[in-house]
């Protein structure tokens, strides 16, 4: 699915990117997505919507967490918000 996004890119307005928050085991493959999205030269003026999923689960990593491992900190070239969803918030 991933490999047909760029055919989107010049016609985006805004980015949202979902991140599951209770799944440890693909955070550094979250990582390196937001970061070449970031980069890419046709959505460099964009802004960014990171939605973390699974927000009412026991096991959804902190919001402190997550922005140290995704490096949100960096994202200082652009408008770039994070926002936690839930089932239970829909």
């Amino acid at each position: 699915m991933r490999k047909i996004w760029p055919h989107y890119y010049q016609e985006a307005q805004c980015v949202i990117f979902m991140v599951d928050g209770s799944d440890r085991d693909r955070v550094q493959e979250s990582y390196q997505v937001l970061q070449e999205l970031i980069k890419h030269p046709d959505l460099v003026d964009l802004p960014f919507i990171l939605v973390v999923s699974k927000h009412d689960k026991e096991n959804c990593m902190s919001q402190g967490f997550l922005q140290e491992l995704l490096d949100t900190q960096s994202i200082t070239n652009r408008q770039f918000t994070m926002l936690y969803s839930s089932a239970f918030t829909l």
